[in-house]
């Protein structure tokens, strides 16, 4: 039978999201089109926080730079510098992290990491090259991966959680 591979991305995971309705939470932009207008705006924005924006397979992602955040400053920092007067990004959903904010053609947007963990399922092709799977591939594919998980679920911790 067909080899499968489940991944995790090395770096973060992230989307480019806006809000139109704010009990709505974020709404990842999903044309690719549009991600090629936002990104550089995005990426320049992220190297101001102290990140890097990766155009990876499947995904846009984040290299944190370790040399951003200085330990030795913590220190110095006191209760005034966590302070958002602005805003509070928890209030726009609660399942991603903002990472940043950024305006463009006068339109509000954010890059988040998502806070449920993100899998690339690939198909080998040879050895230990892999391929992503198709729309077509994936809905075939995942009943069984959806049984692989209860059932590993179920042998890692115990009863199904009810």
């Amino acid at each position: 039978g067909q080899r499968y591979s489940l991944a995790h991305p090395v770096d973060i995971p992230v989307i480019i999201a806006t809000v139109e309705d704010e009990d709505e939470g974020l709404r990842a932009i999903e044309d690719e089109a549009e991600i090629d207008a936002l990104f550089d705006v995005a990426k320049s924005v992220l190297e101001e926080e102290g990140f890097e924006l990766k155009r990876t397979p499947y995904m846009l992602t984040v290299e944190e730079d370790d040399d951003a955040f200085d330990l030795d400053d913590v220190d110095e920092l006191d209760e005034d510098d966590f302070e958002d007067d602005e805003f509070e990004f928890e209030d726009l959903s609660e399942g991603a992290e903002v990472l940043a904010k950024f305006f463009h053609e006068g339109q509000e947007y954010y890059v988040a990491e998502p806070l449920e963990p993100t899998f690339i399922i690939g198909k080998q092709v040879s050895g230990t090259r892999f391929s992503l799977l198709t729309d077509e591939e994936m809905e075939n594919v995942k009943p069984m991966l959806e049984q692989n998980f209860i059932e590993m679920n179920e042998a890692f911790f115990g009863e199904e959680e009810q």
